[in-house]
Protein backbone atom coordinates (compact mmCIF):
# COMPACT_ATOMS: atom_id res chain seq x y z
CA UNK A 1 0.00 0.00 0.00
CA UNK A 2 2.82 2.37 0.85
CA UNK A 3 4.51 1.79 -2.49
CA UNK A 4 1.25 2.47 -4.33
CA UNK A 5 0.78 5.78 -2.53
CA UNK A 6 4.24 6.86 -3.66
CA UNK A 7 2.96 6.77 -7.25
CA UNK A 8 0.73 9.76 -6.47
CA UNK A 9 1.60 13.31 -7.53
CA UNK A 10 4.44 12.30 -9.85
CA UNK A 11 5.02 15.95 -10.71
CA UNK A 12 6.45 16.66 -7.25
CA UNK A 13 10.18 17.41 -7.23
CA UNK A 14 12.12 15.85 -4.37
CA UNK A 15 15.47 14.50 -3.23
CA UNK A 16 17.01 13.24 -0.02
CA UNK A 17 16.97 16.71 1.54
CA UNK A 18 13.31 17.47 0.75
CA UNK A 19 11.19 18.51 3.73
CA UNK A 20 7.43 18.43 4.15
CA UNK A 21 7.45 22.23 3.84
CA UNK A 22 9.16 21.92 0.43
CA UNK A 23 6.45 19.56 -0.78
CA UNK A 24 3.75 21.82 0.64
CA UNK A 25 5.18 24.81 -1.24
CA UNK A 26 4.81 22.89 -4.50
CA UNK A 27 1.18 22.15 -3.70
CA UNK A 28 0.65 25.85 -2.92
CA UNK A 29 1.88 26.68 -6.43
CA UNK A 30 -0.57 24.14 -7.83
CA UNK A 31 -3.37 25.85 -5.89
CA UNK A 32 -2.34 29.41 -6.76
CA UNK A 33 -5.18 29.88 -9.26
CA UNK A 34 -7.72 28.77 -6.67
CA UNK A 35 -6.16 30.98 -3.99
CA UNK A 36 -6.31 34.10 -6.17
CA UNK A 37 -9.82 33.27 -7.40
CA UNK A 38 -11.09 32.74 -3.84
CA UNK A 39 -9.40 35.91 -2.55
CA UNK A 40 -10.99 38.05 -5.27
CA UNK A 41 -14.44 36.60 -4.60
CA UNK A 42 -13.96 37.06 -0.84
CA UNK A 43 -13.22 40.78 -1.21
CA UNK A 44 -16.01 41.53 -3.69
CA UNK A 45 -18.46 39.29 -1.87
CA UNK A 46 -17.83 40.82 1.55
CA UNK A 47 -18.11 44.48 0.58
CA UNK A 48 -20.88 43.88 -1.94
CA UNK A 49 -23.06 42.03 0.54
CA UNK A 50 -22.39 44.57 3.30
CA UNK A 51 -23.82 47.13 0.87
CA UNK A 52 -26.80 44.85 0.21
CA UNK A 53 -27.52 44.58 3.95
CA UNK A 54 -27.21 48.32 4.48
CA UNK A 55 -29.51 49.29 1.63
CA UNK A 56 -32.17 46.60 1.97
CA UNK A 57 -32.45 47.01 5.74
CA UNK A 58 -32.30 50.82 5.76
CA UNK A 59 -34.11 51.71 2.52
CA UNK A 60 -36.63 48.93 1.87
CA UNK A 61 -39.86 48.39 3.77
CA UNK A 62 -40.68 44.92 5.19
CA UNK A 63 -41.48 42.46 2.40
CA UNK A 64 -40.74 38.90 1.40
CA UNK A 65 -38.24 40.25 -1.12
CA UNK A 66 -36.30 42.10 1.59
CA UNK A 67 -36.33 39.02 3.84
CA UNK A 68 -34.82 36.87 1.10
CA UNK A 69 -32.12 39.33 0.06
CA UNK A 70 -31.08 39.97 3.66
CA UNK A 71 -30.95 36.26 4.55
CA UNK A 72 -28.95 35.41 1.43
CA UNK A 73 -26.57 38.30 2.13
CA UNK A 74 -26.02 37.07 5.70
CA UNK A 75 -25.07 33.62 4.40
CA UNK A 76 -22.78 35.17 1.80
CA UNK A 77 -21.04 37.38 4.38
CA UNK A 78 -20.67 34.37 6.67
CA UNK A 79 -18.93 32.46 3.90
CA UNK A 80 -16.73 35.41 2.96
CA UNK A 81 -15.64 35.87 6.59
CA UNK A 82 -15.06 32.20 7.46
CA UNK A 83 -15.35 29.73 4.58
CA UNK A 84 -13.25 31.55 1.99
CA UNK A 85 -10.40 32.50 4.37
CA UNK A 86 -10.37 28.87 5.50
CA UNK A 87 -10.11 27.63 1.91
CA UNK A 88 -7.21 29.99 1.20
CA UNK A 89 -5.44 28.71 4.31
CA UNK A 90 -6.26 25.11 3.39
CA UNK A 91 -4.85 25.45 -0.12
CA UNK A 92 -1.64 27.06 1.18
CA UNK A 93 -1.21 24.46 3.98
CA UNK A 94 -2.22 21.37 2.04
CA UNK A 95 0.29 19.03 3.72
CA UNK A 96 0.91 20.91 6.96
CA UNK A 97 -2.57 21.75 8.22
CA UNK A 98 -2.04 22.44 11.93
CA UNK A 99 -5.43 22.12 13.61
CA UNK A 100 -8.24 19.57 13.56
CA UNK A 101 -10.60 22.08 15.20
CA UNK A 102 -9.88 24.72 12.53
CA UNK A 103 -10.43 22.08 9.85
CA UNK A 104 -13.80 21.07 11.30
CA UNK A 105 -14.97 24.66 11.78
CA UNK A 106 -13.98 25.73 8.27
CA UNK A 107 -15.58 22.73 6.59
CA UNK A 108 -18.73 23.19 8.67
CA UNK A 109 -19.11 26.87 7.77
CA UNK A 110 -18.70 26.19 4.05
CA UNK A 111 -21.26 23.39 4.19
CA UNK A 112 -23.70 25.36 6.36
CA UNK A 113 -23.69 28.62 4.38
CA UNK A 114 -23.88 26.89 1.00
CA UNK A 115 -26.70 24.55 2.04
CA UNK A 116 -28.64 27.31 3.77
CA UNK A 117 -28.47 29.51 0.66
CA UNK A 118 -29.77 26.59 -1.42
CA UNK A 119 -32.67 25.93 0.94
CA UNK A 120 -33.59 29.63 1.02
CA UNK A 121 -33.73 29.52 -2.78
CA UNK A 122 -36.27 26.68 -2.47
CA UNK A 123 -38.41 28.95 -0.27
CA UNK A 124 -38.04 31.74 -2.83
CA UNK A 125 -39.07 29.43 -5.68
CA UNK A 126 -42.21 28.39 -3.79
CA UNK A 127 -43.07 32.02 -3.04
CA UNK A 128 -42.51 33.13 -6.63
CA UNK A 129 -44.61 30.25 -7.97
CA UNK A 130 -47.51 31.27 -5.69
CA UNK A 131 -47.27 34.95 -6.61
CA UNK A 132 -46.94 34.43 -10.35
CA UNK A 133 -48.97 31.29 -11.03
CA UNK A 134 -51.50 31.46 -8.16
CA UNK A 135 -51.92 35.21 -7.56
CA UNK A 136 -55.50 35.00 -6.25
CA UNK A 137 -54.77 32.29 -3.69
CA UNK A 138 -52.97 32.34 -0.33
CA UNK A 139 -49.64 34.17 -0.39
CA UNK A 140 -46.68 34.22 1.97
CA UNK A 141 -46.31 37.32 4.13
CA UNK A 142 -42.92 38.65 5.15
CA UNK A 143 -43.41 36.93 8.53
CA UNK A 144 -44.02 33.60 6.79
CA UNK A 145 -40.91 34.20 4.68
CA UNK A 146 -38.81 34.92 7.77
CA UNK A 147 -40.06 31.74 9.45
CA UNK A 148 -39.29 29.67 6.36
CA UNK A 149 -35.77 31.11 6.19
CA UNK A 150 -35.24 30.17 9.85
CA UNK A 151 -36.43 26.64 9.03
CA UNK A 152 -33.99 26.60 6.09
CA UNK A 153 -31.20 27.54 8.49
CA UNK A 154 -32.17 24.80 10.95
CA UNK A 155 -32.33 22.24 8.14
CA UNK A 156 -28.88 23.30 6.96
CA UNK A 157 -27.59 22.95 10.52
CA UNK A 158 -28.91 19.38 10.69
CA UNK A 159 -27.38 18.49 7.32
CA UNK A 160 -24.04 20.19 8.04
CA UNK A 161 -23.16 19.13 11.59
CA UNK A 162 -21.69 15.74 10.52
CA UNK A 163 -18.76 17.67 9.02
CA UNK A 164 -17.66 18.24 12.62
CA UNK A 165 -17.38 14.46 12.97
CA UNK A 166 -16.15 13.42 9.52
CA UNK A 167 -13.36 15.97 9.02
CA UNK A 168 -10.15 16.37 10.99
CA UNK A 169 -6.48 15.39 10.83
CA UNK A 170 -5.75 13.10 7.90
CA UNK A 171 -2.28 11.55 7.68
CA UNK A 172 -1.17 11.42 4.06
CA UNK A 173 1.84 9.56 2.69
CA UNK A 174 3.95 11.55 0.25
CA UNK A 175 6.47 10.80 -2.50
CA UNK A 176 9.18 10.81 0.17
CA UNK A 177 9.14 7.70 2.35
CA UNK A 178 8.67 8.28 6.09
CA UNK A 179 7.70 11.90 5.44
CA UNK A 180 3.91 12.02 5.94
CA UNK A 181 1.80 15.13 5.49
CA UNK A 182 -1.13 16.25 7.60
CA UNK A 183 -4.24 17.26 5.62
CA UNK A 184 -7.62 18.70 6.53
CA UNK A 185 -9.70 15.82 5.23
CA UNK A 186 -11.48 12.69 6.44
CA UNK A 187 -10.06 12.07 9.91
CA UNK A 188 -7.82 9.02 10.26
CA UNK A 189 -10.17 6.84 12.38
CA UNK A 190 -12.89 7.10 9.69
CA UNK A 191 -10.76 6.58 6.58
CA UNK A 192 -11.51 2.88 6.24
CA UNK A 193 -15.20 3.18 7.13
CA UNK A 194 -18.22 3.80 4.93
CA UNK A 195 -19.48 6.80 6.93
CA UNK A 196 -17.64 9.58 5.02
CA UNK A 197 -18.72 8.27 1.60
CA UNK A 198 -22.29 7.78 2.81
CA UNK A 199 -22.41 11.35 4.10
CA UNK A 200 -20.88 12.89 0.98
CA UNK A 201 -23.25 10.92 -1.27
CA UNK A 202 -26.24 12.01 0.84
CA UNK A 203 -25.22 15.67 0.61
CA UNK A 204 -24.69 15.42 -3.15
CA UNK A 205 -28.06 13.71 -3.68
CA UNK A 206 -29.81 16.38 -1.60
CA UNK A 207 -28.12 19.19 -3.52
CA UNK A 208 -28.91 17.63 -6.90
CA UNK A 209 -32.53 17.33 -5.75
CA UNK A 210 -32.52 21.02 -4.79
CA UNK A 211 -31.17 21.96 -8.22
CA UNK A 212 -33.79 19.87 -10.02
CA UNK A 213 -36.61 21.40 -7.94
CA UNK A 214 -35.35 24.92 -8.64
CA UNK A 215 -35.01 24.21 -12.34
CA UNK A 216 -38.50 22.74 -12.64
CA UNK A 217 -40.08 25.53 -10.56
CA UNK A 218 -38.64 28.35 -12.63
CA UNK A 219 -39.33 26.59 -15.93
CA UNK A 220 -43.00 26.55 -14.92
CA UNK A 221 -42.86 30.18 -13.79
CA UNK A 222 -41.24 31.30 -17.05
CA UNK A 223 -43.76 29.34 -19.11
CA UNK A 224 -46.59 31.01 -17.20
CA UNK A 225 -45.06 34.47 -17.71
CA UNK A 226 -44.64 33.78 -21.41
CA UNK A 227 -48.23 32.60 -21.85
CA UNK A 228 -49.65 35.55 -19.91
CA UNK A 229 -47.23 38.29 -20.95
CA UNK A 230 -50.05 40.46 -22.29
CA UNK A 231 -52.33 39.98 -19.29
CA UNK A 232 -52.46 41.76 -15.97
CA UNK A 233 -49.53 40.27 -14.09
CA UNK A 234 -48.29 42.82 -11.57
CA UNK A 235 -45.25 44.54 -13.07
CA UNK A 236 -43.41 44.67 -9.74
CA UNK A 237 -44.13 41.01 -9.07
CA UNK A 238 -42.72 40.17 -12.49
CA UNK A 239 -39.66 42.39 -11.96
CA UNK A 240 -38.91 40.92 -8.53
CA UNK A 241 -39.37 37.40 -9.89
CA UNK A 242 -36.86 38.04 -12.68
CA UNK A 243 -34.33 39.36 -10.14
CA UNK A 244 -34.72 36.32 -7.88
CA UNK A 245 -34.65 34.03 -10.92
CA UNK A 246 -31.26 35.52 -11.82
CA UNK A 247 -30.02 34.89 -8.26
CA UNK A 248 -31.17 31.27 -8.55
CA UNK A 249 -29.59 30.88 -11.99
CA UNK A 250 -26.29 32.17 -10.60
CA UNK A 251 -26.45 29.54 -7.86
CA UNK A 252 -27.18 26.74 -10.34
CA UNK A 253 -24.41 27.81 -12.72
CA UNK A 254 -21.89 27.93 -9.87
CA UNK A 255 -23.05 24.73 -8.17
CA UNK A 256 -23.24 22.41 -11.19
CA UNK A 257 -19.47 22.43 -11.99
CA UNK A 258 -18.59 22.03 -8.30
CA UNK A 259 -20.86 19.09 -7.59
CA UNK A 260 -19.95 17.46 -10.90
CA UNK A 261 -16.30 17.49 -9.82
CA UNK A 262 -17.12 16.29 -6.30
CA UNK A 263 -19.09 13.36 -7.73
CA UNK A 264 -16.21 12.60 -10.10
CA UNK A 265 -13.84 12.43 -7.11
CA UNK A 266 -16.21 10.08 -5.29
CA UNK A 267 -16.36 7.74 -8.28
CA UNK A 268 -12.75 8.06 -9.48
CA UNK A 269 -10.94 7.74 -6.16
CA UNK A 270 -7.46 8.23 -7.69
CA UNK A 271 -8.40 11.26 -9.76
CA UNK A 272 -6.68 13.77 -7.46
CA UNK A 273 -3.71 11.44 -7.07
CA UNK A 274 -3.16 10.94 -10.81
CA UNK A 275 -3.53 14.57 -11.92
CA UNK A 276 -0.56 16.32 -13.49
CA UNK A 277 0.48 19.71 -12.14
CA UNK A 278 -1.41 21.53 -14.91
CA UNK A 279 -4.53 19.40 -14.45
CA UNK A 280 -4.43 19.99 -10.70
CA UNK A 281 -3.97 23.73 -11.24
CA UNK A 282 -7.05 23.85 -13.47
CA UNK A 283 -9.07 21.61 -11.14
CA UNK A 284 -8.38 23.62 -7.99
CA UNK A 285 -9.24 26.83 -9.83
CA UNK A 286 -12.54 25.63 -11.32
CA UNK A 287 -13.74 23.46 -8.42
CA UNK A 288 -14.40 26.50 -6.25
CA UNK A 289 -16.90 27.87 -8.75
CA UNK A 290 -19.48 27.29 -5.99
CA UNK A 291 -18.04 30.37 -4.27
CA UNK A 292 -19.33 32.58 -7.10
CA UNK A 293 -22.76 32.14 -5.55
CA UNK A 294 -21.59 34.10 -2.50
CA UNK A 295 -20.17 37.05 -4.46
CA UNK A 296 -22.36 37.79 -7.49
CA UNK A 297 -25.72 38.63 -5.90
CA UNK A 298 -24.89 42.33 -5.29
CA UNK A 299 -24.08 42.69 -8.99
CA UNK A 300 -27.36 40.99 -9.94
CA UNK A 301 -29.31 43.41 -7.73
CA UNK A 302 -27.36 46.28 -9.25
CA UNK A 303 -28.33 45.28 -12.78
CA UNK A 304 -31.94 44.22 -12.21
CA UNK A 305 -33.24 46.08 -9.13
CA UNK A 306 -33.72 49.73 -10.08
CA UNK A 307 -34.27 50.93 -6.53
CA UNK A 308 -31.14 49.16 -5.28
CA UNK A 309 -29.15 50.66 -8.15
CA UNK A 310 -30.46 54.16 -7.37
CA UNK A 311 -29.65 53.74 -3.68
CA UNK A 312 -26.10 52.60 -4.48
CA UNK A 313 -25.65 55.58 -6.76
CA UNK A 314 -27.06 57.88 -4.10
CA UNK A 315 -24.77 56.37 -1.46
CA UNK A 316 -21.65 57.05 -3.49
CA UNK A 317 -22.90 60.42 -4.69
CA UNK A 318 -23.73 61.67 -1.20
CA UNK A 319 -20.65 60.10 0.32
CA UNK A 320 -22.35 58.97 3.51
CA UNK A 321 -25.50 57.26 2.19
CA UNK A 322 -27.70 59.21 4.67
CA UNK A 323 -30.29 60.57 2.30
CA UNK A 324 -33.44 61.68 4.07
CA UNK A 325 -35.76 58.70 4.52
CA UNK A 326 -38.87 60.73 3.74
CA UNK A 327 -37.39 61.76 0.41
CA UNK A 328 -36.52 58.17 -0.39
CA UNK A 329 -39.97 57.05 0.63
CA UNK A 330 -41.72 59.66 -1.49
CA UNK A 331 -39.76 58.56 -4.53
CA UNK A 332 -40.17 54.87 -4.22
CA UNK A 333 -43.21 54.07 -2.09
CA UNK A 334 -45.71 52.07 -4.08
CA UNK A 335 -43.03 50.44 -6.20
CA UNK A 336 -40.66 47.73 -4.99
CA UNK A 337 -41.47 48.34 -1.33
CA UNK A 338 -44.83 46.60 -1.48
CA UNK A 339 -45.28 43.62 0.78
CA UNK A 340 -46.96 41.66 -2.02
CA UNK A 341 -44.04 41.85 -4.45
Amino acid sequence: MANESHLCFKWLKHDNSTTIEDLNDQFTLRHLGGIIFTAVLMIFGFFGNIMVLWIYIRRFKPSTYRIYTVCLALMDIGNCCTGMPFLIYYMSHYLIFPSAALCQFGRFMIMFTTNCSAYILIVIAFDRFRKVCRPLKWQMSHKHAALCCIIAGCTSLIVSWPTLVVYGNHTMETVVENLPGLRCWTKDPLVDTSYPSAYFITVCVMMVTVMVVLFVAYINILRFLHRHKTTGINIKTKSTTITLLAVTAAFLLSAIPYYSMVIALLILTRLNCDMTFSEGFAYYTIVFSILLNHAVNPFIYGFLDKKFRREVWSMFKKGDGKEDMTTSGSKFDGSVNKIDQ
